[in-house]
């Protein structure tokens, strides 16, 4: 019968160790994430730099003048208050100013 001799923990430290074993794992992972880092900056900046659709452009120089209207009221009066400032837009109806009526009253 043979006997084996018992291991002794100096003789696991000289047992060597093959190259592929001793980093599994961890070169991988920093470089996939630099990988990453690179096409998304790639892919970023090919999309902000992508050929844009054609724009009709039509550029004129010109003019533009607004014109002024008379107005006109049926009865006379002393103006008791301005409902718009000079240059404002108004609609079709809408009250300009408004007249003192206590004569009117006065009348009835």
């Amino acid at each position: 019968m043979s006997q084996t001799a018992p291991t002794s923990p100096d003789n696991f430290l000289n047992v060597p160790i093959p190259p592929s074993k001793q980093r599994k794992g961890k070169k991988p992972i920093p470089l996939l994430l630099g990988l990453l880092v690179v096409g998304g900056s790639l892919g970023y900046v090919l999309w902000q730099n992508r050929p844009q659709g054609e724009v009709d452009v039509l550029k004129l120089s010109g003019r533009i003048e607004g014109y002024e209207t008379e107005i006109g009221i049926k009865r006379s009066g002393r103006i008791e208050s301005i409902a718009l400032r000079e240059g404002a837009y108004v609609k079709k109806g809408q009250e300009l100013i408004k007249l003192d009526d206590s004569n009117d009253q006065l009348l009835q």
